[in-house]
């Protein structure tokens, strides 16, 4: 029996609580690279730009609701854009309240980047990609039951990171 593919949204996050539009929108070069890797590895995938949009996090967890991702992907740093991490915790609290029950991390964070680790530690995201995210978005579309190399994830009450840095 094949196993159903897993959802998996990448999400460049709202610009701020309010949710202005970005202009220009800046290539998502690094996000169309990830969800191309979910993909060759049998993922179903979409992609949503929120600052392109001027969605809020508020706004966005009811768009990213009606999709009912399993996985989702944030990419504060994209090619020429980077965007607080603040709005991708806020997203992810705000489908929390309502009900969502998949995984969201934050990708391509900077090598021992402290606040994305604190993300993770407080519970505000599931896990943070260190560096290259390719091969743990790739481990993450095939299910990964430990942490990727690069990663640091929450996962059932206990913390694990991988510090191990992509080849």
């Amino acid at each position: 029996m094949k196993q159903e593919a897993v959802r998996m949204l990448f999400v460049l996050p709202p610009s701020s609580e309010r949710g202005e539009a970005v202009f220009p929108s800046h290539h998502p070069i690094m996000t169309a690279s990830l969800a191309g890797v979910a993909r060759k590895e049998g993922a179903e995938v979409h992609v949503i730009d929120a600052a392109l949009l001027g969605l809020s996090p508020k706004a966005l967890a009811h768009k990213i609701q009606l999709w009912r991702p399993d996985w989702i992907g944030f990419v504060p740093y994209e090619y020429r854009r980077e965007l607080s991490e603040k709005s991708s915790c806020m997203t992810i609290s705000e489908l929390r309240s309502l009900g969502w029950k998949g995984e969201a991390g934050l990708l391509n964070s900077a090598l021992n980047a402290l606040s994305p680790r604190r993300a993770v530690e407080s519970n505000a995201v599931d896990c943070a990609c260190f560096g290259d995210s390719e091969p743990a978005v790739a481990a993450f579309a095939r299910g990964a039951t430990s942490p990727p190399d690069g990663v640091l994830w929450q996962r059932h009450g206990y913390l694990e990171e991988n510090s191990e840095q992509p080849q």
